[in-house]
């Protein structure tokens, strides 16, 4: 992956941890996931999952992408889908991001996926502190939250590896919430 430092202005963003990038996506960008992901992997200088990038995601950034016209690019951040980049391999695995800002003291919805050959190697895990380790230098944010699909247990795992308490339960979700640290 190109640095921030070679290319002023490439991201919005960036997070590091020991073995992942997080890098917030511009609107262009989010918009060359869905129309010309080569561009955006030549510009980017890393090859970008397929198999994160479903239908189901693509919805979403059209969404991110309507919210963002009218948002101040200031909070695009807040909107936009968070790039998990693997650091050694230079590899694009999956999306994180919120799915707002936070409207005065309130918490905030996540969501993420990655690459199902990225599993299981505690990434999403990671990047899931690392996003939410950001999100609190916000005095706004008083928490972050997640409904999982009770199908999905790997992700219901990352959420409880990553600190959050699961707060209820339906026939078919599970509510997860990580509190603002004291």
């Amino acid at each position: 992956m190109k640095k921030a430092d070679d290319q002023p202005g490439l991201f919005l963003a960036i997070i590091t941890t020991p073995r992942l990038a997080l890098v917030c996506l511009t609107p262009a960008q989010l918009l060359a996931l869905l129309e010309t992901r080569e561009q955006l992997e030549q510009a980017t200088g890393c090859e970008i999952t397929r198999a994160a990038l479903t239908p189901i995601v693509h919805r979403a950034i059209r969404i991110k992408l309507k919210k963002m016209e009218t948002a101040p690019p200031a909070d695009h951040v807040w909107f936009s889908y968070w790039m998990i980049v693997i650091q050694e391999t230079h590899f694009g695995a999956g999306l994180i991001g919120f799915k707002g800002i936070p409207a005065g003291p309130s918490d905030v919805e996540i969501g993420y996926g990655i690459d199902p050959a990225c599993q299981k190697r505690g990434f999403t895990t990671e990047a899931v502190r690392a996003l939410a380790d950001w999100v609190f230098t916000d005095e706004r944010c008083t928490g972050i939250y997640a409904d999982v699909s009770k199908t999905n247990p790997a992700s219901n795992k990352v959420l409880e590896k990553a600190g959050f308490r699961r707060v209820s339960d339906t026939d078919e979700k599970t509510f997860w919430r990580l509190p603002r640290p004291t």
